[in-house]
């Protein structure tokens, strides 16, 4: 992989600086360019394999091939034939010079990349605005279709109305004759006309005056929406609450149930016991946890005790029930 992008990038080195390609090159780019153009090297294949190069060039009809480890030159061979090792001092200049120029070749082609990415951004930001303009286009293509299919249905009622004019010409032509007999009427009618033109100014001002009006009456029309809106929220209140209440009341309703039967049940209950004969002679009753007290009366401790039992809840301490001709109460606390 990393061979494949060396060749690459060294081919777009060499692409970048060819002769048919040097109109392309950035202005302040004049001094590589002349340096390019002097070079008596051509260099044919470039492979970087990290600590391991192989360079295939030419120079003054010869052909070279150089494959290095690290900065040391392992082999070298000019036009297939290989040179021995003591003798690679007597190239060293070559070889420098070809690294060099590589090098240099490579930071040309980061350039020339760097230069395309813009050119990319810049075509990709063109491409947009293309497509922005292009839906404009589109929409006002649409827009001329509907306009040309209006004109089209203009076009028609002007040729009827064109129709209709040619008839009329004719009546008129006809009508020509009889016009000099007609003066004095066309005059009284153009009085007639002035009337009614007259008419209609007055009737253009009573228009203008209602358009007024109107425009009051919406202004009014909004106002009274922004107020029944405004009402619309407080009944959903209000039928929020009324719900609550609703619920309350059907909560009260089985809590009064529920003490019914108990003060029922403790009626009985004292009935039983003979406390009293029936429900006409009681007129209180209070439990605590000291006492039982029916009518004012203190209860003997085994009533006491049952009445606690079956009537005080857990978590509660005292019960009182009065009753009397107009009304009849009952809590727990």
């Amino acid at each position: 992989m990393k061979k494949l992008l060396a060749t690459s990038i060294f081919l777009l080195a060499l692409f970048a600086i060819s002769p048919t390609h040097s109109q392309d090159l950035p202005k302040n780019d004049t001094r590589s360019k002349s340096i390019r153009e002097k070079r008596t090297i051509n260099v044919s294949s470039y492979e970087d394999d990290g600590d391991r190069t192989f360079i295939t060039f030419t120079q003054d009809g010869h052909n070279y091939k150089i494959r290095m480890v690290g900065e040391q030159v392992s082999e070298l061979s000019i036009d297939d034939r290989q040179i021995p090792k003591e003798e690679f001092p007597k190239y060293e200049s070559l070889i420098k010079t070809i690294r060099e120029e590589i090098k240099e070749d490579k930071k040309h082609a980061e350039k020339e990349r760097q230069h395309a990415m813009k050119e990319r951004e810049q075509a990709k930001n063109a491409r947009a605005q293309a497509e922005k303009e292009m839906e404009i286009v589109t929409e006002h293509r649409a827009r001329a279709a509907t306009e040309v299919v209006a004109a089209s249905k203009e076009r028609e009622h002007a040729q009827i109305e064109r129709a209709q004019a040619q008839k009329e010409m004719e009546i008129v032509r006809e009508h020509r004759a009889k016009a000099v007999t007609e003066v004095a009427m066309a005059s009284k009618e153009r009085e007639h006309a002035q009337i009614e033109r007259a008419q209609a100014e007055r009737e253009i001002e009573a228009v203008s005056e209602h358009r007024v009006r109107a425009a009051k009456e919406v202004n009014i029309a909004k106002e009274q929406e922004i107020q029944a809106s405004a009402h619309k929220k407080h009944a959903m209140k209000e039928r929020e609450n009324a719900a609550l209440h609703k619920v309350q009341a059907e909560h009260d309703k089985a809590q009064a149930a529920v003490q019914k039967k108990q003060i029922e049940a403790m009626i009985s209950d004292l009935i039983n016991s003979g406390v009293i004969k029936d429900e006409n002679e009681l007129s209180s009753i209070e439990l605590s946890e000291k006492e039982l007290l029916v009518n004012g009366k203190k209860q003997s401790d085994e009533l006491h005790k049952r009445f606690k039992e079956r009537y005080i809840g857990e978590g509660k301490t005292k019960l009182r029930y009065t009753s009397n001709s107009n009304s009849k109460h009952f809590s727990i606390d």
